[in-house]
């Protein structure tokens, strides 16, 4: 397996499994924040719209246009093949994606509406779908991507890493992950 340097000087192997599993980290991060959001609203504690905005943002961009433009785009293309029995699983993956999809189109219109009832209720049936979707793909994906080749595996990553340049850009994965953590610690400061 090949190595690479990142700019924070740590080293990490161009595994595509683990990309995956970092960036599902990543999002279970967000779900947290957006559950202590939508519980601070409920009872009519303050949120800043910046977090709101952020959270909005990092939905858009890290969550569903990196990451699940990496499965769709990527992943899930290798293994959809009529008669395999990861079709079917793929099918699932997808409408998951996009139910996620329409809540977040929600989320960022009762956000820029001020409408806290429908931010409550989004955030919440975001953060309900999230977690045993990604469960399924952490179960799943390394019973897929293990078997291939060490040249297969370094083939996707470095697709999954130009995706990630083309759609959010270079160094912009680093900060998304700053802002959620900068985001959690904040809420549970208060």
């Amino acid at each position: 397996m090949i190595y690479l340097t990142l700019k924070e000087g740590t080293i990490m192997q161009k595994n595509p499994i683990q990309n995956l599993r970092d960036e599902h980290g990543a999002i279970s991060i967000i779900l947290s924040v957006m559950k202590k959001v939508a519980t601070r609203l409920k009872n009519s504690e303050e949120v800043k719209k910046e977090h709101l905005g952020k959270i909005v943002e990092f939905l858009i961009n890290f969550a569903d246009k990196c990451h699940h433009g990496k499965e769709e785009n990527v992943l899930f293309p290798l293994f959809n093949e009529p008669g395999k029995s990861a079709s079917a699983t793929i099918a699932s993956f997808l409408e998951d994606h996009e139910r996620g999809r329409a809540f977040v189109r929600a989320l960022a219109e009762a956000v820029a509406k001020k409408d806290t009832k429908n931010i409550i209720k989004n955030a919440r049936g975001y953060a309900g779908l999230l977690p045993k979707h990604i469960k399924k793909e952490n179960e799943i994906f390394p019973k897929w991507i293990g078997p291939l080749s060490d040249e297969a595996k370094e083939e996707l990553f470095e697709k999954f890493e130009k995706i990630e340049e083309e759609v959010i850009g270079l160094g912009k994965h680093h900060e998304y992950i700053r802002n959620i953590e900068g985001l959690k610690k904040s809420l549970e400061r208060k």
